[in-house]
C-alpha cells in the first residue's frame, strides 16, 4: 500500500473506519483529463475525475461520479471494474463515517460485495475486510464476525491482519466465556506478534478492560521483545526486557540476557554491554546458541576498539567450537583484525593458519585476498601476484579485482607488456565496471586510450533493424494486459504495476523474454514503477547490457529499465538544492533502495536515498521543511530530504564521487579520518584500504552505476581520477 495515500488517510484517525489500512494502492493525481473529451471519452473522462476526487479525500465527489455509472451498468466491459466498485464502496463507507450516515453503509456493502464476483480480481480480502467494517457500524455483528474471520483464515491475504484481529476481538469482547477467551487471545496475539503496530497498545487497553486481571507472563514479555528486535525498535525492546524481574528461572534469565546482548549489538550503540552480556551467557550456554553468543560477543568487542580482547574470544571459539557456522570467519577476523592495524606480516601469518584450517568456502577467498592485499602494501609484488591471480580466475567484481591488482603488480615488478594488457583484457571485458574503469585511467596515462565497445561481444551485429523498431504487436494485443492498461488510463498507476506483475511471467513464457519484455518495460514506464522493469532487466537483459545503447538494436529498453531516470521531475526539481551532478542522485537512488520508495534498512535507513531519521532532523531547518516520521517515505519528501544531504557531501569533499559515495555510506567524519591517514595514496589503494567492507564495495559500485548512467544518457565516458584531493571543505556545516 501507498503510505502517502496513508498520510492523506490518516486525517480521518479519529474514526477507526477511515484509519484501516486495506484500501487499495492509490498515488497522486494523474494528470488532468482533456478539456474537451470526445463522447467515446466521456465516460472515461468521469471516471478520471472520480479516481482523482478519491486519491484528494473529496469522497462524496468521487461517489456522485462513480454511482451513475455503476447504476446504470456501464462499467460492467471493463476488466478492471472491480477497482471501481472498490472505489466507490470504500468511498461510500468512508462517507458513513466522515458524515455520521450509518444508512451509507447498505450501499457500501452492495458496492464491495460486488468486486468479488469479478473474475480474478485480486481485491477480495480487501472488499470483505472493508465490508464486515459496514456490517459492524450497522449492527450487523454476526455477519461482520463470519467475515473478519474468513479474512484471518486466509493464508494469501494482502491486508493487515493486525487490524483485523482487533476488530474481531471488540466484536467477541463482551460475548459468552468462549468468545471472550478467543478477544483475549486475539488481542494477545496483536500486542506480542506485532508490537509495531498501530493498534498494539490500544489492543492492552482493550485486554486489560475485558480482563483486569489479564498479565502477559516473562515468555511472552521476551517474545515480544524479539518482535520488536525484528523490527529494529532497539530502544523499545531494551525496555520490554530490562523491565523483567531479576528473579527468572535460570533458563528464562540466560535467554534474557541472550538477546538484550543481541539487541544491544544490533543497535550499535552500546558494543561494550553487548559484549559483556554475550560472553557472560555464552558460559552457560550450548551448541549453537553458544557459539552465537562467543562470536558476537567477541565482535562486539573489536567495534568498541578492543582488538585484543576480541582476538582471545575468537581463538576460545575456535577452542570449543572448531566446525561451528561461525569458526571459519572468526578465524579470518583474527587476521583481518591484524591487518586493520597495518600489522600485515602478523597478519599473514594468521591468514595462512586459517586457510590451513578453512581452505575452502567465502572467508578462505577473502584469506587469500588479503594475503595477496598484504604483500602487495609491503612491496613483496612477487609475493602479491599468486593471490591476485588465483582471485582472478573468480566471477563478478571479485574476479576484476584479483586481475586488476595482478596487472598493477606486473607493472610494479617492470613487466609492463604483461601489466598493461592485463589491464587491456579487463578494460575491454568490462568498460563501465570500477575495475574496468581504473584500466582505462592506468591505460590513457599509458597513452592508450581504447573504444568503449571493443569487446567482440558487445559489438554491433549485422542486419538487425533499428532499435526503435516499434514493441512486438502480438504482445502488445494480448488479453493479459487489458486490466492494466485500463488501470494506466484510469490514473490507477500503482494498481497497473501490481496487475503487470501478475501477467509478466505468463506474458514471458507464451512470447519469450525478448518479445514480451520491451512491452512491459513500457508499460511499467507509464506506471512509474521503477524497480519492477529494473529487476527484471537485470536478470533478463545482461546479454542486451552488454552492448552499446546508442547503436545496437533492442538494447536501449534494457538499458533505460535498468538505469531509469526514476522520479525525473522531483530529481530535477530538488537535485540543484545539493548542486549534485545530473546523473548522480539516480545512481545513489539505484545503489541504496533499487528505486523502492518503502524500502528500510537494518540501519532504519529510509525510502529512495536511505535517509535517516537523525540526519533528516538535522537537514530540515536548513530546507525549510518539517520533519515527521513518515516524511522519507514519501518520494517528494525523501528526495527533497536527501537532495541537499547528499549534494552538500559530494561538493564537501570536493566532487569526487567516490569520496562523496562513500562519506554518505559511512559518515563524513569517517571519510575525513580515512583521508587523514591514506589520502596521500592513488584512489584504487585508498578504496581498498577503507576499513568498512561494506564502504568500499559501495564506492564500488557506485562508480559502475554512475559510469553507466553518464554514457547512457549524456553519451560521455566517465572515468574517476586515480589522485585523491585529500583537503576537503569544513566550512559549509556538514559533519554529521
Amino acid at each position: 500500500m501507498s503510505r502517502s495515500f496513508h498520510r492523506h488517510r490518516f486525517r480521518f484517525a479519529s474514526s477507526l473506519l477511515a484509519a484501516l489500512p486495506w484500501s487499495i494502492t492509490l498515488l497522486l493525481p494523474t494528470e488532468s483529463v482533456a478539456a474537451k473529451p470526445s463522447p467515446v471519452d466521456k465516460r472515461v473522462a468521469q471516471i478520471q475525475r472520480a479516481i482523482g476526487a478519491y486519491h484528494s479525500g473529496d469522497y462524496e465527489k468521487a461517489r456522485s461520479l462513480l454511482t451513475p455509472l455503476v447504476d446504470k451498468d456501464q462499467i460492467k466491459d471493463y476488466r478492471s471494474r472491480d477497482y471501481l466498485l472498490f472505489v466507490l464502496g470504500d468511498s461510500e463507507a468512508l462517507l458513513a463515517v466522515e458524515t455520521g450516515t450509518p444508512s451509507l453503509c447498505n450501499s457500501a456493502s452492495l458496492h464491495l460485495r460486488a468486486v468479488e464476483s469479478v473474475p480474478e480480481t485480486p481485491l477480495t480480502m480487501q472488499a470483505r475486510a472493508r465490508n464486515a467494517d459496514c456490517l459492524r457500524l450497522v449492527g450487523k455483528s454476526t455477519e461482520a464476525e463470519t467475515a473478519y474471520r474468513s479474512v484471518l483464515a486466509s493464508s494469501k491475504s494482502p491486508i493487515d491482519l493486525g487490524t483485523v484481529r482487533f476488530r474481531q476481538a471488540e466484536l467477541l469482547g463482551h460475548s459468552d466465556d468462549k468468545q471472550g477467551q478467543e478477544a483475549r487471545s486475539l488481542l494477545r496475539k496483536l500486542y506480542i506478534e506485532q508490537p509495531l503496530h498501530p493498534l498494539a497498545e490500544s489492543a492492552l487497553g482493550k485486554l486489560r478492560e475485558l480482563d483486569r486481571e489479564a498479565k502477559l507472563d516473562a515468555q511472552e514479555h521476551l517474545d515480544r521483545a524479539k518482535n520488536l528486535l525484528a523490527g529494529r525498535r532497539w530502544v523499545e525492546a531494551v525496555a520490554e526486557l530490562q523491565g523483567l524481574p531479576q528473579e527468572l528461572g535460570p533458563t528464562l534469565r540466560d535467554e534474557v540476557d541472550y538477546w538484550l546482548g543481541t539487541t544491544f549489538y544490533r543497535m550499535r550503540r552500546n558494543y561494550g554491554g553487548a559484549a559483556q552480556l554475550l560472553l557472560a551467557v555464552a558460559k552457560r550456554l550450548k551448541g549453537d546458541k553458544q557459539a552465537d553468543a562467543m562470536f558476537h560477543g567477541a565482535r562486539a568487542l573489536s567495534r568498541a576498539d578492543r582488538d585484543d580482547e576480541a582476538i582471545v574470544g575468537y581463538r576460545e571459539l575456535l577452542s570449543i567450537h572448531p566446525h561451528s557456522r561461525y569458526s571459519a570467519e572468526a578465524s579470518f577476523l583474527i587476521g583481518w583484525l591484524e591487518y586493520n592495524r597495518s600489522r600485515h606480516q602478523q597478519a599473514i601469518a594468521n591468514l595462512e593458519e586459517m586457510l590451513r584450517r578453512y581452505s575452502t568456502g567465502t572467508f578462505a577467498e577473502e584469506a587469500r585476498w588479503y594475503i595477496g592485499w598484504s604483500r602487495y602494501l609491503l612491496g613483496d609484488y612477487a609475493g602479491a601476484l599468486p593471490a591476485f591471480e588465483h582471485i582472478g580466475k573468480k566471477n563478478g567484481l571479485v574476479g576484476s579485482k584479483g586481475l586488476y591488482w595482478a596487472a598493477v603488480a606486473q607493472l610494479k615488478l617492470g613487466k609492463k607488456s604483461d601489466g598493461l594488457g592485463g589491464l587491456r583484457r579487463l578494460a575491454e571485458r568490462e568498460p563501465f565496471s570500477y575495475y574496468g574503469m581504473l584500466s582505462r585511467v592506468r591505460l590513457r596515462d599509458e597513452g592508450q586510450k581504447l573504444p568503449l565497445f571493443l569487446d567482440p561481444a558487445r559489438q554491433l551485429p549485422e542486419g538487425l533493424p533499428d532499435w526503435q523498431t516499434p514493441p512486438d504487436k502480438q504482445v502488445l494485443a494480448d488479453d493479459k494486459l487489458r486490466r492494466p492498461e485500463e488501470l494506466l488510463l484510469f490514473g490507477l498507476k500503482a494498481e497497473a504495476g501490481q496487475e503487470l506483475q501478475r501477467v509478466e511471467s505468463a506474458l514471458i513464457k507464451t512470447y519469450t523474454a525478448g518479445k514480451a519484455l520491451p512491452v512491459l518495460f513500457g508499460l511499467y514506464q507509464r506506471a512509474e514503477s521503477f524497480r519492477r522493469p529494473h529487476l527484471l532487466a537485470e536478470v533478463h537483459g545482461q546479454a542486451a547490457l552488454r552492448k552499446d545503447p546508442h547503436a545496437v538494436p533492442g538494447a536501449r529498453p534494457y538499458w533505460e529499465s535498468m538505469y531509469p531516470l526514476a522520479y525525473r521531475r522531483l530529481i530535477e526539481q530538488y537535485g540543484p538544492s545539493g548542486d549534485n551532478p545530473p546523473r548522480y542522485l539516480y545512481s545513489i537512488m539505484q545503489k541504496e533502495s533499487a528505486y523502492n520508495p518503502y524500502d528500510v534498512s537494518y540501519a532504519d535507513a529510509i525510502g529512495l536515498l536511505q535517509m535517516i531519521p537523525p540526519t533528516s532532523r538535522r537537514v530540515a531547518g536548513s530546507i525549510g521543511r518539517t520533519y515527521t516520521d513518515d516524511v522519507l517515505y514519501d518520494p517528494e519528501g525523501n528526495i527533497q530530504f536527501g537532495s541537499w544531504y547528499i549534494g552538500r557531501l559530494l561538493k564537501k569533499f570536493k566532487g569526487q564521487v567516490a569520496l562523496g559515495a562513500g562519506s554518505y555510506n559511512a559518515g563524513p567524519r569517517a571519510m575525513t579520518r580515512w583521508l587523514g591517514r591514506q589520502g596521500d595514496r592513488p584512489l584504487d589503494e585508498f578504496v581498498e584500504l577503507c576499513p568498512y567492507s561494506q564502504t568500499r564495495e559501495y564506492m564500488k559500485k557506485l562508480l559502475g552505476i554512475y559510469a553507466h548512467y553518464v554514457y547512457l544518457w549524456d553519451k560521455e565516458e566517465y572515468l574517476p581520477s586515480l589522485k585523491v584531493d585529500k583537503e576537503f571543505l569544513s566550512t559549509d556545516g556538514i559533519d554529521y
